[in-house]
């Protein structure tokens, strides 16, 4: 799994060199205590070929051969641009990424700073890109609408959606992008908006103090109410159909003077495609 999920990749190394790999990691264990430790005289000291190259391997050996090999560089970028902006890196982009790997003693931090400074990170194709994870989700709309009295019920949330906190389904982790909508999926992430548009009174969990927003940026229409929301919900991301439409259902049953009906128009907002969308 090293090989294929955590460095390399399929198709660039063979049955062979797993096996010869695990002869290197022989006797290393773990203690009824959890702590990582190594016997001597249980791991194979003797010479092993592990990608054409044969020579006494320990485990540290065969890690730093995988983490300096081109085909690491390669994927580890691809995957970490992929998480960062959008899915598909152009050859160009990933030659880059991984000469940036390469030649900064394989550092993921001068990666990720090549990645969040590149073009592509500011580009159109880049806005957007991406499906969110129930957690950015989540947490992202906390943030936004700064709510204060965070619900113990949190983590069921995110499980709800299909993300365990803590406890991915298996050791390659979650399934991104379009992997994480489903049928079963979407009605959660809309009951989530419900459950922030339902909570009416600062003792609520997850109570959003409407009144005192817009109090505080001075929104006096229902046009600056919307445009406001949508700013912080979706990037101002809204089509000129659903913005009107947010605009009419505030206007309705007393417009502004109605709580419950910016309270409604910020559960439909939070329903829309792109507020979906990092």
């Amino acid at each position: 799994e090293v090989m294929e999920l955590f460095t390399m990749g399929i198709g660039n190394y063979t049955d062979a060199d797993v096996k010869e790999a695990a002869r290197a990691f022989t006797g290393y264990t773990a203690t009824r205590a959890g702590e990582f430790t190594f016997n001597a005289d249980q791991h194979d000291d003797g010479d092993k070929t592990i990608l054409g190259v044969t020579r006494n391997f320990d485990a540290d050996d065969v890690l730093a051969m995988l983490v300096r090999h081109p085909a690491t560089a390669r994927r580890l970028t691809t995957r970490l641009f992929a998480f960062f902006v959008y899915d598909n890196p152009s050859d160009e982009t990933v030659d880059r990424l991984a000469y940036t790997y390469a030649n900064s003693g394989f550092s993921i931090r001068e990666v990720v700073r090549d990645i969040l400074s590149g073009p592509e990170f500011l580009s159109q194709q880049a806005f957007h890109g991406q499906v969110k994870q129930p957690v950015e989700l989540v947490i992202g709309a906390l943030k936004a609408l700064n709510v204060q009295n965070i619900g113990p019920d949190l983590p069921q949330a995110t499980r709800r959606m299909g993300q365990d906190l803590l406890n991915p389904p298996d050791v390659s982790g979650w399934k991104q992008g379009d992997g994480w909508i489903s049928a079963a999926t979407m009605i959660e992430r809309l009951n989530f908006a419900e459950r922030l548009a339902a909570a009416g009174t600062p003792s609520d969990p997850y109570f959003v103090d409407v009144a005192g927003q817009l109090h505080t940026h001075g929104l006096q229409s229902e046009s600056a109410v919307v445009d406001y929301y949508l700013d912080l919900l979706v990037d101002g991301a809204a089509t000129a159909e659903a913005r009107q439409s947010l605009i009419d259902l505030l206007n309705a049953d007393g417009g502004l003077n109605g709580p419950d009906n910016v309270r409604g128009m910020l559960q439909i907002a939070m329903s829309l495609p792109t507020h979906q969308l990092a």
